[in-house]
């Protein structure tokens, strides 16, 4: 018959075995796997993930999203945080880039280039114009992510002769839900893409052209991958490169 101290011991050492029973039967499960994204804040991401979770749901793939600027994003994808990169560049970024891309070992993709736009929504006294320039968009705020290294390197980028630090008003967010609710109720722009007019027209914002752009201005979405990346992360990427109007794919 056990004593007092005797029933203390037994119940403590029943405890542990209980314990470690419990995390032995977690490590026995089949951990559902998890395809981790990394993006720059770009609208259009979010309907990729959807259409890839309708196409892939069978396969337990869980998915993650995270989004950042595009130096945040590489890191990411350097330090395997994240198995794909989505990442948004200019003309005067892109050399720098791939530079940067090729030392840290990673693969890049490129999925489609385009021409800048302005997105206004229905506040904006612009909004309904067929056409915008940049002098023009001046004197109205101008939303966009803080700066990085990369955004440094746009310093003296240019669009129809005007440069981005010429903008005196910014409003800057970090994330693309943050972007679209101040475009939906102010009058701030945004310039960007227009693989994303489809996705922004939802919303009631509209994506105008921009008068007198040259050949050089452009921008460009590509992808990163660690070079030993598994071929989950194949789906999306093809997705994203369908999701750009057939004019801008590479």
């Amino acid at each position: 018959m056990l004593t007092d101290e005797g029933k203390k011991l037994y119940q403590y050492a029943r405890t542990i075995i209980n314990q470690m029973e419990l995390i032995q039967g977690l490590s026995e499960k089949e951990h559902t796997p998890v395809l981790s994204i990394a993006s720059y804040p770009i609208i259009t991401i979010g309907r990729l993930m959807a259409k890839f979770y309708n196409d892939y749901h069978d396969n337990r793939v869980a998915l993650k999203l995270v989004e950042n600027r595009l130096q945040q994003v590489i890191e990411s994808v350097e330090h395997g945080e994240a198995e794909i990169g989505f990442v948004m560049s200019n003309n005067v970024q892109v050399k720098e880039l791939k530079h940067m891309l090729k030392f840290k070992n990673i693969q890049f993709h490129a999925l489609g280039t385009d021409t800048w736009y302005a997105n206004l929504g229905p506040n904006h006294p612009l909004y309904h114009a067929s056409e915008v320039t940049m002098e023009q968009l001046l004197p109205h705020p101008f939303v966009r992510l803080p700066d990085d290294y990369f955004s440094n390197l746009s310093f003296y980028l240019e669009i129809d002769g005007v440069r981005l630090e010429q903008f005196k008003r910014v409003v800057y967010v970090n994330d693309s839900a943050a972007i679209l609710s101040l475009l939906r109720s102010t009058d701030v722009v945004r310039l960007g893409p227009g693989l994303s007019a489809p996705d922004f027209a939802e919303y009631g914002i509209r994506t105008i052209p921009i008068r007198n752009l040259s050949s050089t201005d452009q921008c460009r979405l590509d992808s990163a991958q660690p070079r030993n990346a598994e071929h989950r992360s194949t789906g999306i990427c093809e997705d994203a490169g369908g999701a750009l109007p057939e004019k801008v794919r590479n």
